[in-house]
């Protein structure tokens, strides 16, 4: 049985010129952002001889996700991974995902064991069984999803990790085809952040929002500019969510305190 919209929508790669929230480090020029930028010579890369790592796309909005590729930069230093699809990117499951602790994550599944591989692509487009712990494997695509979090393991005391590209290909939510808008550039900084956070748009930013990682907005501004100071000589330490909403797009960074 097909499901309406389902089989006869374009899928596109809906996290193109998406936005990277949280890579869990970053080494030099080799960014979260290259992932996402649809040129396989660029790349994301972590520190070398650390375990799990994560990185987390934002899309624009919620689609429907049919197929998850990971190229590899170098595939030597590929290895085993985790997927969540998350609605509304509360779900904090690093570095072990756990459905059960959260009900706003969709699922989570190993994409394969703890073996190191090397293969310079990977896909994962049909479903399968459920499997026995620690792996957890179970996909029944389509999933629905505006963050989708990737979580990189298998490198403890080897390498580390180098993506070149992550591909979220799917459509609208409901099956509608859809053309994948391009999100604005957004720079903020510092990060961390001591006194004022600093945001920059290249187009005309509507409000910002703080929010916890529970996803409890904290604080909303009215901005109606390109350029806004956010003052947090106030903010106690810890991690926050500064969700800016502009008039082409949403972005959601990651500030530490």
């Amino acid at each position: 049985m097909l499901i309406a919209g389902y089989s006869s929508a374009q899928q596109v790669n809906v996290s193109l010129n998406g936005a990277t929230v949280w890579p869990c480090d970053e080494v030099g020029e080799n960014v979260g952002n290259n992932v996402v930028d649809g040129d396989v010579n660029t790349w994301w890369e972590s520190l070398a001889d650390n375990f799990k790592k994560d990185i987390e796309i934002e899309l624009d909005k919620v689609y429907e996700i049919h197929k998850v590729i990971v190229k590899w930069h170098n595939n030597y230093a590929s290895a085993p991974w985790d997927v969540v699809f998350d609605i509304d990117g509360t779900y904090t499951g690093y570095p072990s995902p756990n459905t059960s602790s959260n009900p706003n994550c969709i699922y989570s599944i190993n994409h394969t064991d703890f073996s190191d591989f090397a293969e310079n692509e990977n896909v994962i487009d049909k479903d399968y069984p459920e499997r026995p712990s620690p792996y957890n494997t179970k996909i029944h695509f389509p999933y629905e999803a505006q963050f989708v979090k990737l979580f990189f393991r298998g490198r403890n005391g080897r390498n580390h990790y180098e993506v070149s590209e992550i591909e979220l290909w799917g459509t609208e939510a409901g099956g509608t085809s859809i053309r994948k808008l391009d999100i604005v550039r957004l720079t903020s900084y510092p990060n961390p952040v001591k006194d004022v956070l600093n945001i920059q748009s290249e187009s005309l930013i509507e409000s910002v929002s703080i929010l916890n990682l529970n996803g409890s907005v904290l604080a909303k501004y009215p901005v109606n500019a390109g350029h806004y100071t956010l003052s947090t000589s106030d903010w106690v330490k810890g991690i926050y969510l500064v969700k800016i909403v502009t008039e082409n797009g949403v972005q959601t960074k990651r500030i530490v305190k």
